[in-house]
């Protein structure tokens, strides 16, 4: 109960303030970037002694490929990060109505690249952060939470110009039901991406393991 107290707890900081800081103030690519990093750095280092800090179901997916976390709980620690990003875009929302902001502006992931290109990016990023985190996680690193946050606010910034972007599929479900329009339209290269992504990640890594 406690992994999942915390990975519901964790996703909904990384989405509050990550979509928050690009919702509800005027910060630039890198500020919005380093939000969603050092955010998830610091909620992995504080929830370190319950959970390993996956906050992403492309993560989780990925470690239940690599078998280090059974299907059934996997099943249930996406759940917790679902709800905790939904109720975290809802208090974005609120926040942005009561600061007379649009409605439509959650920090939502859309794009008008087309859709092989945003799916192929999406994919292609959501692999070296998968990768990154599974790799680290195997060596049971002190700083893997630090290194996987820096990973995420680099990856992030590196694809705000292309597709916005996720590498996160509950990152990008969560404003989506909100704000609707365009942004639901797309939601699914935001889902069906990061989790090719991670199946790669899972196979690279499963590689790395089992080959001298």
């Amino acid at each position: 109960m406690r992994r999942y107290i915390a990975e519901f707890l964790g996703t909904f900081s990384l989405i509050l303030i990550g979509t928050g800081t690009a919702a509800l103030t005027n910060a630039d690519p890198l500020t919005i970037s380093l939000a969603f990093g050092l955010t998830f750095a610091a909620m992995a280092t504080i929830f370190q002694p319950f959970t390993d800090g996956q906050f992403n179901p492309a993560i989780t997916l990925g470690q239940a490929l690599n078998s280090k976390l059974p299907w059934t709980e996997a099943l249930w620690v996406v759940l917790s990060q679902l709800i905790g990003a939904i109720l975290a875009s809802g208090l974005v929302r609120i926040l942005a109505l009561n600061l007379g902001n649009a409605a439509n502006a959650l920090g939502q992931t859309t794009s008008r690249l087309d859709w092989p290109v945003v799916l192929l990016t999406e994919g292609i990023l959501t692999t070296i952060l998968v990768l990154g985190f599974l790799i680290l996680d195997d060596t049971d690193h002190p700083l893997a939470g630090f290194f996987n946050g820096i990973l995420l606010a680099a990856l992030t910034l590196v694809g705000y110009g292309l597709t916005g972007p996720a590498l996160n599929p509950a990152r990008a479900l969560a404003p989506a039901l909100y704000v609707g329009s365009d942004a639901i339209a797309q939601v699914w290269l935001y889902i069906v991406g990061p989790l090719l992504g991670a199946v790669v990640a899972a196979g690279i890594n499963r590689f790395f393991r089992t080959t001298d």
